[in-house]
């Protein structure tokens, strides 16, 4: 095996999916991916569009969102290196139910929609790991719409802050450091909010002291702060 094979073996095993695969099952599956490049803001595929492949992030970011008939956009969720998207067409066979553009330059492994479904139906652990991951995202989708009915960006702010710090953020002896990458355009699609709104509730967290931005993203100062508002 050579070099490229083994650091791409170890890629796909860091994928939850298959972490529970044997080797054998794991390079059966791999068999079937392929890598593709996008450049920034490219669009992968629009809703609606016919479902024919499955994807995982290999390295960059991927912004799924949803088109109101007025051409608003709603970002549902970002995805990162080492995490798959579009699940549902995986069971059901249906067009793309959302939108799919890359935020940075990306690359991704892709494989055909019958591969990765006969890949679940070949090995119960995929099939299984799918279903859990599918349930999850369901999950994730229901507290997205209660936040939107039920909450103030104030609070989808500070709990969008204190997710992403938890998945990428950085201890230093100032505070939390979260590299954040996103626009205020894009935070504000995330939130279902407009721009000028994130601009306004930023300012207020750094007045207060509980954040600071920095040219990279974000300083959280004072995370107790930040999770006592997400909880109202």
């Amino acid at each position: 095996m050579t070099a490229a094979q083994r650091h791409q073996r170890q890629f796909f095993r860091s994928v939850a999916i298959f972490s529970r695969l044997s080797d054998e099952a794991l390079d059966e599956v791999m068999r079937g991916f392929h890598v593709r490049m996008f450049s920034r803001d490219a669009f992968l595929f629009v809703e609606g569009d016919e479902s024919v492949s499955f994807f995982i992030v290999a390295a960059g970011r991927v912004r799924l969102f949803k088109t109101s008939p007025r051409g608003r956009e709603f970002t549902i969720a970002i995805r990162r290196a080492r995490q798959f998207f579009d699940l549902p067409p995986v069971f059901d066979g249906k067009p793309h139910p959302v939108s799919a553009g890359a935020l940075t330059n990306l690359r991704l492994y892709v494989s055909s929609l019958p591969h990765i479904q006969e890949m679940m139906a070949r090995f119960p652990e995929l099939h299984r790991a799918l279903d859990v991951h599918l349930a999850e995202m369901l999950r994730g989708m229901a507290d997205v719409a209660s936040d939107l009915a039920f909450t103030d960006v104030s609070t989808r702010l500070a709990r969008l802050i204190l997710i992403s710090a938890r998945n990428d953020g950085r201890e230093t002896p100032d505070g939390v450091s979260l590299e954040w990458g996103l626009s205020q355009s894009e935070i504000a699609h995330l939130l279902g909010t407009a721009r000028e709104v994130v601009s306004r509730n930023l300012r207020s967290l750094e007045k207060a002291g509980w954040v600071e931005r920095t040219h990279s993203g974000i300083l959280i100062r004072d995370w107790g702060a930040l999770e006592k508002m997400a909880r109202q």
